[in-house]
């Protein structure tokens, strides 16, 4: 009996714990949190000015300013206040900056030059260069790298193409123009606010299929690309090997922004591209007037080796989705599926091409087989 006391005796003296007032301890800890909690802002603009209000008030209560002085910055503060508790209302009205702007998508982009694009950005020579040639824009405003026009012919030309064409230029500094564009663009030192450019409509009545029939025509038809550098090069490649027409899907597929302009070198600019409202229909119609309908696939037992493949007259070349291939609504249409054989024994996951590359060794090859065929019946006439 008498150890046991001595133990409670030692615990309550080493573990010995505060007095609480029941009464008042939920209020207590419930003060306490709220003086923990730090002060939550909106935008970074906000805090700054709260910040600013405190520090005048100070100084100006240390300058010994009137008490209505005084009180009219309280209330200045009190707004402050309230705009905190009004978060939505104020985002609506607020422009944000640097890394606040994402807040509000419907603002537009500032930079450091004060400009706002009044449509999408095309950068890089190439690209600018031939939207001033083929003037399928809008051109808003150009801006250059300072100094650049005297280094660069090519810049000059595009200047020269711009005062002919009345579009105002202005030269900046190289930190200016990263702001406009962003610092993983590959600018070369240009770009232009310009216009959207938009896809041309192609109807099945007014398609012109049976136009010069003396020689074979190439189509290219893009099922549902949605990378911007693919859809690009791929452009590129068709303007290269002389395609005579482009179209592509309404439904999941890439806008011709800046990107796809600079992935293509500037082809997009002057190679027209078409959507139809009825696809089907229209290749419907090719099939009437019997057309060749191929469509690129990885090999398989159902394909044909692109090589001992041999077009007999007009030829639509499809290429699909990166990852889905051709949409299963028109595969019933394409009767022919061709595919690049490889030249080594393939292991999984890299048993196949890019679409962009893929669609390069395809044109080649059909292009060179269909001008074959077109000098053969020139030579007959």
């Amino acid at each position: 009996m008498f150890s046991r006391l001595i133990v409670r005796y030692a615990s309550k003296k080493r573990f010995s714990l505060p007095s609480v007032n029941f009464k008042y301890a939920e209020k207590d800890v419930q003060n306490e949190e709220e003086k923990r909690l730090p002060p939550v802002y909106p935008i970074e603009e906000e805090r700054h000015e709260r910040t600013g209000v405190k520090s005048r008030f100070k100084k100006e209560k240390s300058n010994g300013k009137s008490n209505e002085e005084s009180s009219g910055i309280s209330a200045s503060r009190n707004l402050i206040g309230e705009k905190k508790v009004n978060n939505n209302k104020i985002r609506k009205n607020v422009k944000f900056e640097g890394k606040y702007k994402s807040f509000s998508t419907a603002v537009k982009r500032k930079t450091g030059v004060g400009f706002e694009p009044e449509g999408e950005l095309i950068f890089g020579i190439h690209p600018v260069f031939h939207a001033l040639q083929a003037q399928r824009r809008k051109f808003n405003h150009l801006y250059y790298k300072a100094g650049l026009e005297d280094k660069n012919v090519k810049i000059q030309e595009i200047l020269k193409l711009a005062g002919d064409n009345h579009v105002q230029a202005e030269a900046v500094k190289l930190s200016q123009l990263t702001k406009i564009i962003g610092e993983d663009r590959v600018h070369q030192g240009i770009c232009c606010d310009v216009s959207p450019l938009p896809f041309e409509k192609l109807e099945v009545d007014s398609s012109n299929i049976n136009e010069n029939e003396e020689s074979c025509k190439l189509w290219l038809y893009m099922d549902r690309i949605q990378d911007p550098m693919n859809f690009g090069a791929i452009l590129r490649s068709a303007y290269f090997m002389g395609v005579d027409k482009v179209i592509t899907s309404k439904e999941n597929s890439c806008r011709l922004t800046g990107i796809v302009s600079k992935a293509s070198a500037g082809a997009a600019e002057m190679l027209p591209v078409y959507q139809a409202d009825d696809l089907r229909g229209l290749l419907q119609v090719l099939v009437n007037q019997e057309w060749n309908l191929l469509c690129a696939a990885p090999e398989s037992p159902s394909s044909i080796p692109l090589n001992t493949y041999m077009p007999n007259g007009n030829t639509v070349v499809a290429v699909g989705n990166e990852g889905y291939g051709i949409s299963p609504e028109l595969r019933d249409l394409f009767k022919t599926t061709i595919a690049i054989q490889p030249g080594r024994v393939l292991r999984t996951g890299m048993d196949s091409l890019n679409v962009s590359v893929a669609t390069a060794v395809i044109l080649h090859d059909i292009t060179s087989k269909i001008s074959a065929i077109n000098t053969k019946n020139s030579a007959k006439g």
